[in-house]
């Protein structure tokens, strides 16, 4: 019996799993996928036990970049803009009568997880860009959900503050009447697909292939929707910001 392939994905980035043509490499190559909506525990697997391949935000990586048992293949297409890259918004209800970064000082921010790109190592990347530290800014870290449930936890008054996609924010009339954006972070990395760099060579070139020439369908509502070859450049200007804005080691899961 041929040896299982784990494939561990973020759930919350949507996979195209259930395509064809997808569906028949992952049979053709007995790979099992594991879904994930802790991401701690899903780096803490990925750090602790080589993983043949994983999906999974930039923020993840930042922690295994270091790690010589993993590659990165390829970047999802943001549907917004058919790019790598990704701007993440600093929004703040318009009856909190705060106008600028200052004034969220000792403020709640609302976040996915610690391991969002977007809505947690952006604002710390946004903060140290004006000198704050996230270690001491605000007076709570509060998890709140993914993307659209971060700006109506802020209009809900269940948080100051929060930082989002900038495509999510413009999705819904309603977040521009009822919020604003104080700051904004450009350029962040879209999500990876990484492998094991003990996975068969003939493995990787199918994958590659599928990554690279297929036409996914199409999904105006799917955050991303294809893949592009690893932009490393973008990437490891992200890495380089991140590690100024939190001057935490690679390994550390905080």
């Amino acid at each position: 019996m041929r040896e299982q392939i784990i494939f561990a994905l973020d759930k919350n980035l949507g996979f195209p799993i259930e395509d064809p043509k997808w569906q028949a490499f992952f049979n053709k190559h007995n790979i099992v996928l594991n879904h994930y909506l802790d991401m701690k525990k899903m780096t803490a697997d990925l750090q602790q036990n080589p993983i043949g391949l994983s999906y999974l935000p930039t923020a993840n990586y930042y922690y295994l970049r270091n790690n010589e048992s993993y590659t990165p293949v390829a970047n999802a297409l943001f549907t917004a803009n058919q790019t790598s890259h990704i701007s993440s918004v600093l929004v703040v209800s318009k009856k909190s009568n705060i106008n600028s970064l200052d004034e969220l000082k000792d403020k709640r921010l609302g976040y996915i997880n610690l391991f969002c790109t977007s809505s947690y190592f952006a604002p710390a990347i946004l903060l140290w860009q004006n000198h704050y530290s996230i270690d001491n800014f605000f007076s709570k870290l509060q998890e709140v959900g993914a993307w659209q449930r971060q700006v109506d936890a802020v209009i809900a008054g269940e948080i100051d503050a929060t930082m989002v996609q900038e495509d999510i924010w413009h999705k819904l009339p309603e977040n521009a009447e009822k919020t604003e954006i104080l700051g904004k972070v450009d350029n962040l990395p879209s999500p990876l697909l990484i492998c094991s760099k003990q996975l068969d060579q003939k493995i990787k070139d199918e994958l590659t292939a599928l990554l690279f020439h297929y036409t996914p369908k199409a999904s105006p509502e799917a955050l991303f929707n294809g893949f592009i070859p690893y932009h490393g450049e973008l990437v490891h200007a992200f890495f380089d910001n991140s590690e100024k804005a939190f001057k935490i080691k690679s390994a550390s899961l905080h």
